[in-house]
């Protein structure tokens, strides 16, 4: 199923958990416990039913923000800000719009302004009784104009939008834009699979990777283990900050401060990484370089996109 579809069974499952208020982690694991089996909630390996679940939820989180159905505050609460029936319709003109434009560039190649117009157009020709306007049918079809490029389905170029011909399945070059494009559910599961490549690199054996994000999971978001030659087993803990806000540049140095408190407190652990899709500061990389109790990496936007380069990692877009 592409990532650029949410369903009306997706916001039905959401809207069930939000009630009073809810943080966006939890809400995301209720989702996911009320869909999957047991068996498949104890599979938490990058790629598996539980890391594709929560990437799911995460991203019709995040659509259903964008269009105003909910809305998130700083400490990540979610509250409903439509009822359900109007959260539907949200998504089925949402729907209409992606066929709409699917359909226009199949055979023909538009600008973006261009392309943008025309389906307003077709929009109204197509849904005379709608309440919508003119503007926020083109909001929404810019919206999703942005998400069928993250997703690789319609080329990137402006001056003319293509469909790209039914490769649907084609690997996707990485670039720090397709990384800011990712839920941060998806995020955390796309670092721990690249990690998860450089350890087989490096010649170590039964790798073994999960996603443990959660309300309660102690400041630490993935777990990798792996053994080399030796029979020296690698524990490596991690923690992901996926950052969609333009203006934060750069991970506080006291977020770094406290990974290493966990790295340093927590059994077993031979080593940390901190891994996101911004930057880090100069001052917080010589305080990362001067933690010496256990072995400390960070890992930025641009050393991600690097090491998925080297490695020839890429994404597989799902259909």
């Amino acid at each position: 199923m592409s990532k650029t579809r949410v369903t009306e069974q997706t916001i039905n499952t959401i809207l069930k958990f939000i009630g009073s208020g809810i943080r966006r982690k939890d809400l995301i694991r209720e989702c996911t416990k009320s869909e999957l089996s047991p068996s498949e909630l104890k599979r938490k390996q990058p790629g598996g039913p539980y890391a594709k679940c929560t990437g799911k939820y995460g991203y019709a989180i995040n659509s259903l923000i964008e269009t105003g159905v909910i809305a998130q505050d700083s400490e990540k609460f979610i509250t409903l800000l439509k009822q359900r029936e109007e959260a539907i319709e949200v998504v089925r003109r949402d729907d209409k719009i992606r066929t709409i434009i699917q359909s226009l560039i199949k055979n023909k190649s538009y600008s973006k302004k261009d392309l943008l117009l025309k389906v307003v157009e077709e929009f109204f020709k197509q849904n005379r009784d709608t309440e919508a306007t003119k503007q926020s049918v083109k909001s929404d079809a810019g919206r999703i104009y942005s998400d069928l490029v993250k997703s690789g389905e319609i080329s990137a170029d402006d001056d003319a939008v293509e469909l790209i011909k039914p490769n649907n399945g084609a690997p996707q070059i990485i670039t720090k834009d397709t990384l800011y494009g990712m839920s941060d559910e998806d995020f955390v599961n796309r670092s721990i699979e690249l990690l998860i490549k450089y350890c087989e690199s490096c010649g170590l054996s039964d790798i073994e990777g999960a996603n443990i994000d959660g309300s309660d999971d102690g400041g630490i978001d993935g777990v990798i283990t792996a053994n080399d030659a030796l029979g020296y087993k690698e524990n490596i803990i991690m923690q992901v900050k996926h950052v969609n806000v333009k203006n934060k540049k750069h991970i506080k140095i006291c977020e770094i401060m406290e990974f290493c408190g966990v790295l340093a407190a927590k059994d077993g652990a031979t080593r940390g990484i901190f891994i996101t899709n911004v930057s880090f500061n100069e001052n917080t990389k010589k305080f990362a370089k001067s933690f010496k109790t256990k072995y400390f990496v960070l890992i930025d936007g641009d050393k991600w996109v690097q090491l998925a380069e080297k490695l020839n990692y890429r994404i597989v877009n799902d259909n």
